[in-house]
Order: C-alpha cells, then sequence, then structure tokens
C-alpha cells in the first residue's frame, strides 16, 4: 500500500476522477490533491445539501458537471492526455 500512496508518485500526474461530488469521490479528490496531483473532475451536481464535496472544499481542480453517459461531457472533461482514470465504486441508482 506504500507505493499507491506516495506523494511521489503522484505529484504532477493528471487524474480525472468520475463521481467527484459524492461521498466517496469527494474524499479521493481530496486525497489526490494532498498527493500533488492534478485532479479534474466529472460527475452529475450533488444532490444534497450539505455535502461532503462543498464542505471539503476549497478545491484545486477543474470541475466538470454533467453526465458520464453524455459523449460531449466527456469530451469537454478529457481536453488533455490524462496519467490516471479513476472510478469510485459506488451502486447505481
Amino acid at each position: 500500500m506504500e507505493g499507491v500512496v506516495s506523494p511521489e508518485f503522484w505529484e504532477g500526474r493528471r487524474v480525472l476522477v468520475t463521481g467527484h461530488t459524492g461521498f466517496k469521490g469527494a474524499w479521493l479528490l481530496a486525497l489526490l490533491e494532498t498527493l500533488g496531483a492534478k485532479v479534474s473532475g466529472l460527475a452529475l451536481p450533488p444532490r444534497d445539501r450539505p455535502n461532503l464535496y462543498d464542505l471539503l472544499s476549497p478545491w484545486h481542480h477543474d470541475s466538470h458537471l454533467g453526465d458520464i453517459r453524455d459523449h460531449n461531457t466527456i469530451e469537454a472533461a478529457v481536453q488533455a492526455p490524462l496519467n490516471h482514470w479513476c472510478v469510485p465504486a459506488t451502486p447505481t441508482r
């Protein structure tokens, strides 16, 4: 587990986190930003207020709100090559 959470590994890497406005995605976003990754997020707007995404702000990432099933939304979020694509495991609604 040591190598996975290594700041040296994540420093400067571009990562797209889908579901970043949800509970698991917000924690993942916070962790990756702390480790020095350049994070972008793609998700639906938060459903509830208050929520973890809002409580953990301010963020230092590019946030793209929209449906991941929409090609144009994904295209807008992925404007540069990414090193990693992280998808927090969440049940479907």
